[in-house]
């Protein structure tokens, strides 16, 4: 689990939000995003290491490749493609950071796909409470580097998932992006998208990734020494 002011988000040991439980993004008790899977080559990667890092901040997973075999041979060996994922919450928006390092001595063909949807439940529909009646799932709005999932509650107010890639990928739908890349030999390629929570067409906009992980370790270092203070003062 993840946390920061309005928001928490409960992923998986791999960094993915699986539907059908209570996995997802979270914005002032609505489940903005309910579903995020990452494909690497049309596969689930292998997990190596998951760690939550201080206090529930930030989230960093190393992936990679089972063997990919080819009429019965092994055609990519196992941990050729490595993936490093980190993800973490700031100001309302999920940033997420994929950096894919090709080991062979080879150029290779990777494709990366990220499956996204959103069901906008709420808490207690997630925790299983049964509700006469939901609001109207809205089309995606789909643009070459964005999605937006849209949901109009009973109370008239929409709510939106607005999902920003850099790089643009090459095909993305209300669903799906794919990124297709040839990644060099020793070397490596990253790939970064947000998920804003967006609440009647107001949320905070995006930084860049450097800047809003700065931002978040300046106010994190900011709430320990005030802490220590604290503790020190009523010692």
């Amino acid at each position: 689990m993840l946390k920061h002011a309005d928001a928490f988000a409960v992923f998986d040991r791999s960094g993915d939000l699986l539907p059908g439980g209570e996995e997802g993004l979270y914005y002032q008790g609505t489940r903005f995003l309910s579903h995020l899977v990452l494909l690497v080559d049309d596969r689930r990667p292998l997990l190596l290491s998951s760690t939550v890092k201080e206090d529930n901040a930030l989230l960093v997973v190393d992936l990679t490749n089972p063997d990919y075999l080819s009429d019965g041979v092994i055609a990519r060996p196992r941990d050729t493609v490595h993936v490093f994922r980190c993800s973490f919450l700031w100001k309302g928006v999920c940033y997420n950071s994929l950096r894919v390092h090709n080991y062979d001595l080879r150029p290779l063909e990777v494709s990366l796909e990220l499956f996204f949807g959103a069901d906008f439940a709420d808490v207690f529909e997630v925790r299983g409470a049964k509700r006469e009646r939901r609001g109207a799932q809205l089309d995606p709005e789909v643009e070459s580097r964005s999605v937006r999932l849209k949901y109009r509650g009973l109370d008239r107010t929409v709510r939106g998932a607005r999902i920003e890639f850099e790089p643009a990928p090459q095909r993305v739908t209300g669903s799906r992006a794919v990124f297709p890349d040839a990644i060099l030999p020793q070397t490596e390629r990253s790939y970064l998208f947000t998920v804003s929570c967006e609440v009647d067409g107001r949320a905070a906009s995006p930084r860049s990734f450097e800047v809003a992980l700065e931002e978040a370790a300046v106010e994190r270092r900011s709430e320990v020494a005030r802490d220590s203070a604290f503790l020190t003062y009523n010692v």
